[in-house]
């Protein structure tokens, strides 16, 4: 009797939790091969942000190469009409197979309203991908057993593993905006990507994704590797925000989080030079605080040398201009840079993991827009309260625009 898993997907693109839990399903499932299987047209998911079939399929051949007895088919593709799994299914049926269905957590959800869901539950034996740290979702799911058990007779099997918690939307904002994919998916995946130029962005005013990579060249030259470091992890962490809460603004996002410190390193006493000589109207508090100042003082060198001149852009300006103190009435651009710049992967303080761990594991990705944008303003909120409660422990005076933000996000919600 041979065992067959299948694996499907949209696969636009493919990423490293992909892969994670293909190798988790391929080694503890007891399966003889794995068949993956990127959807024609998807049924549950269609967006037009995704890219043809064709570059899904040479992706995730790319993706999965490395697997051993993983094959690629292109046999849904090859299907009039939606994908559907049940399809698939009985294509592959014989009395001398097994067949074992991986699924994701977000669909494993849903399974009881896919197409001939009761056939479905039939014909495979499910094995579910879950990330143990999240209760919420986990209890969800065993609900979902009991009651597929029940009604459907289901075999339903879990695979635990810790696998990169990253949308497909997050990854193609990180693509649109011109961030670095291989942080999250193999080289040759990233590489096929930037060569074919799949998830396009049209330019914001002058921002360029050409004038973003030679700004971002420049800071790697002038900043120290510390400081750069941070403000890459602004960058990723601020494109991944904007493709769920701002899609249409990501080159203006990526500007943003790569000039958020652009003075950070000078010296305090030409950051005030700056400041007044660009008429820029900075508080006492922000007079008395190198962590403070250099949001001004990066807003007035953008407006002043000729060389930034492409990224002198309101929206961009505004951003970096108030993402250490946040302010009243923030844009969302505003707000995704002053959350980036503090829950960045690079930030080790245990207050930072806990609000950046917290921010993600709410799966912002599953919401729509008003209820992605609600659950960015409370964080917004939640930094804002983590902030000032440092301050007040060191005896710190507090950014009169911090409570002004604070109480705009709150009572904005």
């Amino acid at each position: 009797m041979e065992r067959i898993g299948i694996y499907g997907g949209t696969f636009s693109p493919p990423h490293n939790g992909h892969i994670a839990a293909l190798r988790a399903f391929a080694a503890r499932a007891g399966v003889d091969r794995v068949l993956v299987f990127p959807a024609g047209i998807p049924p549950h998911k269609q967006t037009a942000a995704d890219a043809a079939p064709a570059h899904r399929l040479a992706m995730a051949r790319l993706a999965f190469s490395d697997i051993p007895h993983v094959e690629v088919s292109d046999w849904e593709m090859r299907q009039p009409g939606p994908s559907y799994t049940v399809q698939t299914l009985e294509h592959l049926a014989a009395p001398d197979r097994e067949l074992v269905l991986l699924v994701g957590t977000d669909m494993f959800l849903t399974l009881d309203h896919w197409h001939r869901a009761a056939d479905l539950f039939a014909l495979a034996e499910i094995y579910c991908v879950r990330r143990e740290a999240d209760a919420e979702k986990n209890a969800r799911i065993a609900k979902k057993i009991t009651a597929y058990r029940e009604q459907f007779g289901a075999r339903v099997r879990l695979l635990h593993e810790d696998a990169l918690v990253l949308s497909s939307t997050e990854l193609r904002g990180i693509a649109a905006g011109g961030g670095d994919l291989s942080l999250y998916m193999p080289d040759d995946v990233a590489a096929y990507i930037r060569a074919n130029r799949l998830y396009p962005m049209p330019q914001a005013g002058s921002i360029s994704a050409e004038a973003l990579d030679a700004l971002k060249a420049r800071l790697a030259a002038e900043q120290s590797p510390g400081r750069f470091a941070h403000t890459c992890g602004v960058e990723q962490t601020a494109l991944r925000i904007g493709a769920l809460c701002a899609p249409a603004e990501l080159h203006r996002i990526r500007a943003a989080a790569l000039l958020h410190d652009l003075t950070k390193e000078y010296l305090f006493e030409k950051q005030l030079k700056m400041t007044e000589e660009s008429g820029i109207i900075v508080s006492d508090c922000e007079k008395g605080s190198s962590a403070l100042l250099h949001a001004a003082s990066a807003a007035a060198l953008i407006g002043a040398d000729p060389a930034l001149a492409p990224f002198a852009d309101p929206a961009v300006l505004d951003a970096v201009r108030w993402h250490t103190t946040g302010r009243a009435g923030m844009s969302v651009i505003e707000q995704i840079i002053y959350l980036a710049d503090y829950i960045e992967p690079t930030r080790r303080y245990a207050a930072c993991a806990a609000l950046r761990d917290a921010f993600w594991a709410a799966d912002p990705a599953e919401l729509d827009m008003p209820a992605r944008l609600r659950h960015l303003r409370r964080f917004v909120v939640r930094e804002a309260d983590l902030v000032i409660r440092h301050q007040l422990e060191r005896g710190e005076p507090i950014a009169e625009n911090t409570l002004h933000a604070r109480n705009w996000a709150l009572m904005s919600d």
